[in-house]
């Protein structure tokens, strides 16, 4: 019983020394989660494309962000605004052709037939 006090003591004699000349446990590193409500967007563009890669059409401009449909390889979106995400990355808000379905999908993913420059959503 004494020992198992002794260590006790030693080990929080340990910590509070490390405390106070500044060292610790190292932290873990957090990443905030993207923000996939809340982006910007209107109907400022007149053009189209064609789906290159079968994907999700997502909520926000984040592969991370929630699905909103299934696009199948050449599939038409048409195009209404685009962003640049906090990763550099373009995003397109676009309207599915036939439908009222409407989302982001990244750029990426489009032919690029139609429109070398796409509006800025504002």
């Amino acid at each position: 019983m004494k020992s198992t006090f002794a260590r006790l003591t030693a080990t929080g004699a340990a910590l509070a020394l490390l405390g106070t000349i500044g060292l610790s446990a190292p932290a873990q590193a957090r990443t905030a989660a993207p923000s996939c409500r809340g982006w910007s967007h209107g109907n400022y563009d007149h053009g189209w494309d064609t789906v290159k890669h079968p994907s999700n059409m997502k909520n926000g401009p984040f592969s991370a962000c929630g699905n909103v449909m299934y696009l199948k390889e050449l599939t038409t979106v048409y195009f209404h605004c685009m962003v640049i995400n906090d990763y550099g990355k373009i995003w397109v808000y676009v309207r599915v052709a036939g439908t009222k379905k409407h989302g982001w999908v990244s750029y990426d993913n489009l032919e690029h037939w139609s429109a070398d420059l796409i509006q800025h959503c504002t």
